[in-house]
């Protein structure tokens, strides 16, 4: 997306989000806006292949992605710490 929108730039335009007035690269602010979200963005990125990388020394499938916020069941068991033993 940012290479796209440097790409326009470059070209003399400007981009205008319809739904998200914040995101407009033709305003400081909005190119600041625009900047943080993609250090957000890389920044989780990074954070989802490190554990990936985990997962895998772990022998766990990581292409499942990703539960944010999971909450066990009635039933189910949580890991207790790190070293994997279960409560």
């Amino acid at each position: 997306m940012l290479n796209v929108l440097d790409q326009v730039t470059k070209r003399g335009a400007g981009f205008k989000s319809i739904a998200d007035p914040m995101i407009d690269t033709t305003s400081p602010h909005g190119k600041l806006i625009l900047a943080a979200l993609a250090a957000l963005a890389e920044f989780e990125r990074s954070m989802t292949l490190a554990r990936c990388e985990v997962r895998k020394e772990t022998g766990v499938d990581c292409t499942l992605g990703v539960t944010v916020f999971a909450r066990s069941r009635p039933g189910q068991r949580r890991l207790a710490n790190s070293k994997g033993k279960r409560q």
